[in-house]
This record gives structure tokens, C-alpha cells and sequence, in this order.
């Protein structure tokens, strides 16, 4: 009699242990979808920090950690972008990895923040890379992480000497140029050039660069305008004279 009961009691038993991993798993799923649905940004991170306290070990983590990188990256919240990005690398999104490149470079973790960047750019290079991407916003992305990556290359030359340092400047520099000639209208990337040719001792190329950076007229205008000045002065016996004709010349290239 208890063989017969345990005998039709165990397939029922399975079945009951199915459907309430069913039950969680579809309730951990309309969770995720209210985080991703939700227009606010401050109740999106409260929802998603609210759902690892719930379900820390879900399979849709990694599409959670997704969804704060981008609610914290409008926060300007470098540390909770790290802290997600890191979460979400196994969904293998370009722009997060992005985000998290500059994230680790605003708080000068150059390592990270320079693998992170050939993360996503192997990723756009890739037969992963996301499909829906046209080839003006490949570019654009391409040289955005391209530009990251010179960036941190920069900042570890400047804390090294000798050859070393050369080397890591050298590959800012290779770096920059080609975020440049994937968006020749990336304004940082010739600014950062600018910087890296200054560093290199070469002060023409360097000011050509900045310049260039200044006539595109974005958002690295300021940075661009001031360095500009300070290097041509250095190079021109501390004068402007003749830099109108520097900056003429970068606008006539940069069209």
C-alpha cells in the first residue's frame, strides 16, 4: 500500500515543483518587464535594486544589471554603472560596454576601462554585433570605444617613463586616428590626439589636431580652445600670432 502511494505520489509531486519554479521564473519575467517598461528613471533603479534583493540568484539578472547601467549612466553614477556593467556583460550590449569603458575612465581605472572598450569593439567587429546597427552608427560606436581606448593608453603613458611610455603613447596615437577615420566628426578623438602629439613632443601636429577639434564646433570645443592656445604659445615664442591660420586651415580640412 505505501509503494502504490509513493508510486503515484512522486509524478505529482514533480509536477508541483514544476510549476512553482514555472510560477517564479514567470514572476521574475513580469518583474523584469515592469523594469524595463517603466518611464521614470529613479523608480526603474528603486525597481531594479528591489528585484536582487528579491531574486539575487534569477537567470534574468543580467537583463536587470542592463537596465540600471542606463538608468545610473543618466544619474552620472560611475560607480553603480561599474557595479551593473559588470553584470551585464554576458548580455553582450555594445552600448553598455561603452558605458562601462567610460564609467572605468572617469575614475581613472585605465586597464578596465581600456579592455572594456576593446570588448565592445571586438563585439562590433564581430558576428555578434548587433544587427540593427547602420553603418553610420557602427562608425560612430566603433570610433567612440576607439577614442576610450586611446584615452586610457594616454593616461597609462603619462604614469610611465621611458620606453614604455613611448610605446603607450604610441598606441594612443594609432588608436586615435583610427577613432578619427571611423568618424572623421569625432571631436574628442582629435582633441585627445592633440594631447597625445603634445606628449609626443610634436608640437605642429599636436596644435592641427586641436584646432580641428575646436572648428567642429562640439562639445570638446572648450577643452580644445584652451589646451590649443596654451600649446601654441609654448611652440611660438608665447604668442598667438598666426593661429588663425591654423584654425582657417582645420576648417577647411574638417569639411
Amino acid at each position: 500500500m505505501m509503494k502504490r502511494i509513493f508510486r503515484t505520489g512522486f509524478p505529482f509531486l514533480c509536477f508541483i515543483l514544476t510549476a512553482a519554479v514555472g510560477f517564479a521564473q514567470r514572476e521574475e519575467y513580469d518583474a523584469l518587464i515592469k523594469i524595463q517598461q517603466e518611464p521614470s528613471v529613479d523608480t526603474r533603479i528603486q525597481l531594479g535594486e528591489d528585484f536582487f534583493q528579491k531574486y539575487p540568484n534569477s537567470s534574468y539578472g543580467p537583463y536587470v544589471h542592463q537596465q540600471l547601467v542606463y538608468a545610473y549612466n543618466q544619474k552620472k553614477n560611475p560607480d553603480k554603472v561599474i557595479e551593473h556593467g559588470e553584470g551585464a556583460r554576458s548580455v553582450k550590449d555594445v552600448n553598455v560596454l561603452t558605458l562601462l569603458a567610460i564609467a572605468y575612465g572617469d575614475k581613472q581605472i585605465n586597464d578596465k576601462s581600456l579592455q572594456t572598450a576593446q570588448a565592445a569593439m571586438e563585439l562590433l567587429n564581430g558576428p555578434q554585433a548587433p544587427p540593427n546597427l547602420t553603418a553610420e552608427q557602427k562608425n560612430q560606436s566603433l570610433s567612440l570605444n576607439q577614442y576610450l581606448a586611446g584615452a586610457a593608453y594616454y593616461r597609462q603613458a603619462k604614469e610611465n617613463q621611458g620606453s614604455e611610455k613611448n610605446v603607450l603613447l604610441g598606441k594612443s596615437k594609432e588608436s586615435l586616428e583610427a577613432g578619427i577615420q571611423s568618424n572623421p566628426k569625432n571631436d574628442f578623438a582629435y582633441y585627445q590626439l592633440g594631447l597625445t602629439l603634445a606628449e609626443m613632443s610634436q608640437g605642429t601636429a599636436a596644435c592641427e589636431a586641436l584646432a580641428k577639434a575646436v572648428v567642429l564646433e562640439g562639445p570638446a570645443k572648450p577643452m580644445a580652445q584652451q589646451d590649443l592656445e596654451k600649446i601654441y604659445m609654448h611652440y611660438n615664442n608665447k604668442s598667438k600670432r598666426g593661429l588663425d591660420k591654423v584654425l582657417a586651415k582645420a576648417k577647411a580640412e574638417v569639411k
